[in-house]
């Protein structure tokens, strides 16, 4: 079964409390959940965890900086339960609007080891980019990103999931061929970005010939 993506769902202008829900599903075989969440506040505020149908979510990869603390990360679950359900996402104090969250189901992941590589960036100048060399074929690039002003813009390759904070706070994702260098970019006049890119590998059946397993 080919890596691809079943459903997407975001939240944005997050306020008055430290925990904030949504619903949304998962299906198929070989499932993956990844939850991004992006903060661009004028305070110090941390993502402190993620769940889904109160399963805690494991941190693929972070980033973040001093003021004016922007803050990227992102989560994933191994085989979450089939259906739908409410991911949760848990903040150290009240966002106060600056925070957005986004989910993508996956079917076809991995399910041993489905983050491949991993990395991030923080500059503060008007673009920001993540180059990854990815571990396997047909892999997915998704990204969470973060910028201190509204002229902010993802590259054309890559495809939109979320838009937050007037276009502060983003989610995007880029489908890949073969293992190689691929270009995770957002441009714009802006500064104290924040990126954080994390490599989705496909699940590859294991065949046995012979005595011999390849994979």
């Amino acid at each position: 079964m080919a890596l691809s993506i079943v459903a997407t769902s975001s939240r944005d202008e997050l306020k008055g409390g430290t925990t904030f829900t949504k619903s949304h599903s998962c299906s198929g075989s070989n499932r993956l959940l990844v939850v991004c969440v992006v903060i661009t506040s004028s305070s110090e505020h941390t993502c402190t965890g993620v769940k889904y149908n109160g399963i805690p979510l494991s941190i693929a990869v972070q980033r973040q900086n001093t003021y004016p603390y922007t803050r990227s990360s992102i989560w994933y679950l191994v085989n979450p339960p089939s259906g739908t359900y409410n991911i949760e996402v848990t903040f150290d104090s009240d966002p106060l609007e600056s925070a957005s969250f986004a989910a993508i189901s996956f079917a076809g992941a991995d399910q041993t080891d489905p983050i491949g590589a991993t990395g991030s960036n923080f500059v503060n100048s008007d673009s920001i980019f993540v180059n990854l060399t990815t571990q396997r074929n047909n892999s997915y690039l998704v990204d969470a990103e973060g910028a201190g002003t509204t002229s902010n813009h993802p590259d054309s390759s890559q495809t939109v999931v979320h838009e937050g904070g007037g276009g502060r706070r983003y989610v995007t994702y880029k489908a890949t061929g073969t293992a190689g260098s691929y270009l995770m970019s957002y441009t714009g006049a802006t500064r104290y970005r924040v990126l954080c890119v994390a490599e989705i590998k496909e699940w590859v059946p294991i065949s046995r010939s012979h005595g011999y397993i390849f994979g």
